[in-house]
């Protein structure tokens, strides 16, 4: 467990270039001198102490946690939906060093899982979609079959011609709401270019490993789990 800031300098070029990478509206300002913003999750801590600590393969899987209060996404007016959209919220955010892309795998389905059970456990009845690179699904085939069966129910398979986020590979699961749109809850990521930027490393034979790095928040923030919970009692009524 770590705690985190909320703001941030963007003179940090991997600091810049990451949140640049992130598709969300930010908050951003000037400071003096400098040109800052607020977190839109916990990704920017986690990394600049992974880039500072000493890392051995053995210690691998590695798990950093927080339960980030708050994340900030600049919304615009009418954007703003009760607690499904807000600006400011909680969200439990894990970030996960593995050794090798076979790990990252086995890991990302323990975490899928976690996000699973979140579901049954609160009765959001999550519903999910799978997206990646041609790349990643071309190599991994049977392994995405292997996602998706385990899930036991429909889930949608987006593959994109390219890799366009620091992702290769995601699922997004989410509830539905009344009038039948999603709610987007847990997320598991697989992260292939942030180790690289932040300079996170291990040390193999003799040469420099970037590992892959796992995004996952196993509920999505707290104010939509609340929200789901809310909705899915009133599709009962």
């Amino acid at each position: 467990p770590v705690e985190t800031p909320v703001m941030y300098d963007l003179g940090d070029r991997a600091i810049f270039e990451h949140a640049d990478k992130f598709g969300e509206r930010q908050y951003r300002f000037r400071s003096g001198n400098r040109n800052m913003m607020l977190r839109f999750a916990a990704c920017f801590g986690m990394f600049s102490i992974m880039r500072d600590m000493h890392i051995s393969p053995n210690t691998l899987p590695m798990k950093m946690y927080e339960l980030s209060t708050y994340s900030f996404r600049h919304e615009q007016k009418g954007e703003v939906i009760g607690l499904k959209r807000l600006r400011a919220f909680t969200m439990p955010d894990m970030h996960t060093l593995c050794t090798d892309m076979d790990e990252a795998l086995q890991s990302f389905e323990e975490q899928l899982a976690m996000g699973w059970e979140t579901g049954e456990d609160f009765g959001t009845h999550l519903v999910g979609v799978f997206r990646c690179t041609s790349d990643f699904f071309d190599q991994h085939k049977d392994w995405v079959k292997k996602i998706v069966s385990d899930s036991g129910v429909p889930m949608l398979i987006e593959v994109l011609s390219d890799r366009v986020h620091y992702w290769i590979a995601k699922v997004d699961l989410a509830a539905i709401d009344g009038q039948g749109r999603p709610i987007e809850n847990p997320t598991v990521q697989i992260d292939v270019e942030s180790s690289t930027r932040f300079d996170i490393k291990y040390h193999k034979d003799g040469r420099e490993v970037h590992p892959p790095i796992l995004h996952c928040s196993p509920t999505g923030s707290v104010e939509r789990v609340i929200c789901a919970i809310l909705e899915n009692t009133a599709n009962q009524e």
